[in-house]
């Protein structure tokens, strides 16, 4: 299973919009500053309180898929060997937590494994989660909800990869389906976009007989890139072929949501690290277990730590020359990792 699909398959909705985007686009462009790649690289921070006391921890698996037990390794790895860890795979949603009795937190790894845990735990039981979708759409946000981080990658940090790898990007094409995920992408993603001084063209998969027509629509309307989404009612294996065929047909590049994507033939695109994400929640479990004097507060939704992926095989077919500040953080996709 990818790293980062949405609701334990696929990610769904990218956050809300960003204000006064192009202003600072054009800033960031002109002085050589990418803060959100400069912050993908940065390594996990760490705190100068006290060592923490030596705890219990039951982590809660959503499956036995392999991006959740690397998750749980990342965890387990930042927290060290003070801690005594156990990790288990979510049973039937409809039974109830059994926690030994000297469990002092519990973690959740997945959106099935978060939402069952956020329904069944006591109030009184610090817990966070990882790999998680639109927590805010589940209700894990505000008190007394978990703190936790999340597989959406802020969309001002996709924007601005998209400026700068194409910075003469005029237009953003995007595919939708009526009331879906995709539906409030598009809603959500157009302030951005236009906030950024491009135009967004969405095209309604709905309204047309087939994929193929939808893919039509979009490149007549002539946009200078395509932007995808985490959206399992859009893209499958079968979707994502032909869209990246006609696109390199057409010469038109194509940001792909996760590593997959932009191997398969997007010009590029972000990735998910299913250890870092287990990491992550290690750091926001040491600050939860600390007194609450110290606690930076609950129902935190942390944004992803995230790589830039770069397909160089595909630039060169689009004859793209991509800036060498942008190369310099990203993973390249060459001949040899297909």
């Amino acid at each position: 299973m990818p790293t980062d699909d949405r609701k334990d398959g696929h990610s769904r909705a990218l956050l809300a919009p960003c204000v006064a985007l192009r202003g600072t686009l054009a800033r960031r462009r002109r002085c050589g500053v990418l803060p959100w790649l400069a912050a993908a690289a940065l390594a996990a921070s760490t705190t100068t309180a006290e060592p923490l006391a030596a705890a219990e921890v039951t982590v809660y698996l959503s499956s036995e898929a392999v991006p959740y037990r690397q998750a749980a390794e990342g965890l387990e790895r930042r927290l060290g060997a003070g801690h005594s860890i156990r990790v288990k795979s979510m049973p039937e949603p409809q039974l109830e937590v059994d926690l030994a009795p000297d469990v002092d937190a519990v973690v959740a790894v997945g959106t099935a494994a978060a939402v069952w845990l956020h329904r069944r735990l006591p109030d009184r039981m610090p817990w966070v989660y990882c790999m998680v979708a639109d927590p805010a759409g589940l209700g894990l946000t505000g008190r007394p909800a978990p703190s936790g981080v999340s597989t959406d990658v802020p969309l001002e940090a996709q924007l601005e990869l998209i400026g700068v790898a194409l910075p003469a990007t005029r237009s953003v094409g995007m595919l939708f389906r009526t009331g879906s995920g995709s539906d409030q992408d598009r809603l959500r993603s157009a302030a951005a976009v236009e906030a950024a001084g491009w135009q967004l063209e969405a095209v309604n998969v709905d309204q047309h007989e087939s994929f193929a027509g939808a893919l039509r629509e979009l490149f007549e309307r002539d946009v200078d890139v395509i932007w995808t989404q985490p959206a399992p009612e859009i893209y499958n294996p079968a979707t994502v072929r032909s869209l990246l065929l006609a696109a390199l047909r057409r010469r038109v590049p194509v940001f792909g949501y996760s590593t997959p994507f932009v191997r398969a033939g997007s010009l590029l695109g972000i990735g998910l690290d299913a250890e870092r994400q287990g990491e992550q929640a290690a750091e926001i479990l040491e600050d939860v277990l600390r007194p609450a004097a110290s606690r930076h507060g609950a129902g935190r939704a942390v944004d992803p730590s995230f790589s830039v992926v770069v397909n160089l095989m595909v630039a060169d077919k689009l004859d793209v020359e991509l800036p060498p500040q942008l190369l310099r953080r990203a993973h390249k996709i060459t001949g040899s990792d297909r």
